[in-house]
């Protein structure tokens, strides 16, 4: 008797060929969508990270910065009115001028 050709093998043969190999295409295929769906999903998260980021940026630029730099160019501003206002003897007489424009020169 050969065990290759009985009833039982041709069954098991028969099921191979139809639900095994479909059970394993549709797997394989469920797998290949997944890995796509997720490299997807990642694209997506890395877009948004991005754009988040840079409104971020955004923000701080414009509500940080630039007042930041305004300010200090106004202080700039002041201190050079200021010293046009005080004559030049008087700003060689007093210490106190002269240590306090020496501070805005070494800084």
């Amino acid at each position: 008797m050969n065990l290759v050709n009985t009833n039982q093998a041709y069954n098991m043969r028969l099921m191979q060929e139809r639900y095994i190999k479909a059970a394993y295409q549709y797997v394989s295929q469920a797998l290949i969508d997944s890995v796509k769906n997720s490299a997807q999903d990642q694209k997506n998260l890395k877009v948004a990270l991005f754009i988040s980021f840079n409104i971020f940026l955004f923000f701080i630029y414009f509500f940080i910065w630039i007042p930041l730099v305004f300010r200090i160019l106004s202080d700039m501003l002041k201190n050079r009115l200021m010293l046009t206002i005080i004559p030049l003897q008087v700003i060689h007489k007093t210490a106190s001028i002269r240590l306090y424009i020496r501070k805005i020169i070494n800084h």
